[in-house]
């Protein structure tokens, strides 16, 4: 039945992936605005990230790479995801202040060059983290 609706990419593995990490970027996009009404830039980031990362989490567990509920597993699981995680969290993180400090200068506009910086930022770990999920976190 999904199979005539979805195309297959979207049903694939991968494609599932990015449809989960998107959700999960979103999550972190739109609560870093919100985040960024009461913090600075680099501290809004980092509260952002947390709640994309238990989106994506939730999301790749049930929805990407199905897995067994034992309680071993599930530490294992943790501790992979957290560590992939934080890396990619640095990246963003790292990427996204150089780009606002730095390249996108041009863009007079604070917000709309945060956003930008952020938006850049987000999207640049996709790869590294969807085989260090595949092959790590939920092997």
């Amino acid at each position: 039945m999904l199979k005539k609706i979805y195309p297959s990419f979207l049903m694939s593995e991968f494609g599932r992936f990015l449809l989960a990490g998107g959700t999960a970027a979103a999550a972190n996009y739109l609560s870093r605005i919100l985040f960024g009404l009461w913090m600075s830039f680099a501290a809004s980031i980092v509260a952002a990230y947390l709640v994309g990362m238990v989106t994506a989490y939730l999301l790749f567990r049930y929805c990407v790479f199905p897995t067994s509920d034992q309680p071993p597993k599930i530490k294992k699981q943790l501790s992979w995801f957290i560590l992939i995680n934080i890396f990619s969290a640095v990246q963003i993180l790292i990427i996204s202040i150089l780009l606002e400090k730095y390249c996108l200068q041009f863009v007079s506009d604070l917000l709309l060059r945060q956003e930008m910086a952020h938006f850049v930022g987000i999207t640049i770990p996709m790869i590294a983290s969807y085989f260090g999920h595949k092959y790590l976190t939920y092997r």
